[in-house]
């Protein structure tokens, strides 16, 4: 998990207004990268909503979108905008990683298995 990443899992943990200086402390991380990091997800990607300035919280409606984040990073945006919803972009990931399989793949055999094992 990179630093901005960590950033967004700080604030996912608890439902509460959340500050620089408090998120910074739950990593140990730089006050400044963190402040940094709250105005990148507050003004590009609107998953954060601002209290008064310098106080943030995850939007009620952008919590998926805020999750695919923490789990993938930038791969679950079309940077600089967010993408219709985080389960596009997981379904983006999965559909990629399954296509860079079967091309690699071997076998019909394997691609058969691999096939039946997605569709479970």
């Amino acid at each position: 998990m990179n630093e901005s990443q960590k950033v967004m899992h700080v604030l996912l943990s608890r439902e509460r207004w959340w500050t620089a200086p408090e998120v910074a402390a739950e990593y140990g991380q730089n006050p400044g990268t963190v402040r940094a990091n709250l105005s990148e997800f507050y003004n590009k990607l609107g998953i954060l909503e601002e209290d008064k300035p310098g106080v943030y919280r995850i939007r009620y409606d952008r919590y998926e979108e805020a999750w695919a984040y923490v789990h993938y990073g930038w791969d679950a945006f079309e940077h600089p905008s967010l993408k219709p919803n985080a389960q596009e972009a997981l379904a983006d990931r999965a559909n990629e990683q399954a296509r860079r399989k079967i091309e690699a793949s071997e076998g019909v055999e394997e691609v058969r298995e691999m096939l039946a094992a997605k569709d479970t």
